[in-house]
């Protein structure tokens, strides 16, 4: 069988890096508003690269101490793929204004609050849109602020993964995975990733609905494009449901590899497998989550083999079922 590689990202490649309290805020945006507030972010990495690199508070920039309102320029042709579909994101940008967006903040006394607000104050478009190139939005300072403020820590991002998304839930699950990344995994409550997708309680009900229809699309489409993946699954305990995230950076490939590659081997050259044996074990062998132990299974089946493979008249039948009955779980 093939082996699954996941691809490298491009040579050139943007990192944003913004506040984790922007990552973890809640909003509705379709998925031409959620690429455009990542293309706010991007336009205000100059003012978080300062504080990073003089090690200063977002309260000392200079930007802070000038208007009422924070104006940003966006190109339409840095987010539109055609010229006619630049009417569909001023649109898009002006509708913007009516959505909230909630971001976790707390005070200096350490409480916690939730401060609902929306994202732009005002969109400026020329009267006529005929040869509009650019329109210009601002911010309240107050909204520029919980953009700008990584005092909380911050997340890192590849622009571009966002920029070219085509799935509505890749850039806010891509960018929580990336919040974690480091962590090599983080577990949420089902219905508080849910709400942070936007996603109505009446909406793909059924776990199995939510699965094919948000978590199969982004982990085809991060998997196309990205420099981090994931694997999830539901979990239950003590009446609540919980998604428990195994995240795979590029860091991680060469290791997976590996792991699968001694898999492979153990079935071709120990258990006799042929193209139609590794077929009834495929879903298997694209379960980075699972290479460890299956591999560890494979080499307690060998051991067992050595002394008992007499009595076994079709290996490579025994492997599977063996497979089969241990991981079918892991697969769900």
């Amino acid at each position: 069988m093939a082996k699954k590689n996941y691809p490298m990202l491009p040579q050139i490649s943007t990192i944003i890096r913004q506040p984790n309290r922007v990552t973890n805020a809640k909003y509705d945006y379709t998925l031409l508003q959620q690429k455009v507030l990542s293309y706010i972010m991007k336009e205000l990495q100059g003012h978080i690269q300062f504080q990073l690199a003089n090690k200063v508070s977002y309260q000392q920039l200079a930007l802070f101490s000038e208007d009422n309102k924070v104006e940003i320029k966006i190109v339409l042709k840095d987010i539109a793929k055609h010229h006619q579909d630049y009417d569909t994101i001023i649109d898009s940008i002006r509708d913007i204004r009516t959505v909230e967006i909630n971001f976790p903040v707390k005070d200096q006394a350490g409480k916690r609050f939730i401060k609902y607000t929306s994202l732009l104050s005002d969109v400026i478009v020329p009267e006529d849109r005929k040869h509009v190139k650019e329109v210009f939005v601002t911010l309240e300072k107050s909204v520029a602020k919980e953009l700008l403020n990584i005092q909380e820590g911050h997340t890192k991002y590849v622009y571009e993964i966002i920029s070219k998304s085509t799935c509505k839930y890749t850039p806010k699950v891509y960018t929580y995975i990336c919040r974690w990344r480091d962590k090599g995994g983080v577990k949420i409550l089902y219905s508080e990733f849910r709400e942070m997708l936007g996603i109505a309680p009446d909406k793909y009900k059924e776990w199995k609905d939510f699965k094919k229809r948000v978590i199969n699309e982004v982990q085809a489409e991060l998997t196309e494009k990205a420099d981090v993946w994931f694997e999830v699954e539901l979990e239950k305990t003590n009446q609540e449901r919980y998604l428990a995230f195994k995240i795979i950076t590029s860091e991680d490939l060469q290791m997976l590899n590996t792991k699968r590659d001694a898999v492979m081997e153990l079935l071709r050259h120990h258990f006799y497998f042929k193209e139609n044996h590794f077929k009834a074990v495929a879903i298997y062998l694209i379960r980075p989550n699972v290479y460890q132990d299956l591999f560890e299974k494979l080499i307690s089946l060998r051991d067992y083999m050595s002394q008992n493979g007499a009595n076994i008249k079709d290996v490579p039948a025994y492997v599977i079922k063996s497979i089969q009955k241990d991981f079918k779980h892991r697969v769900k």
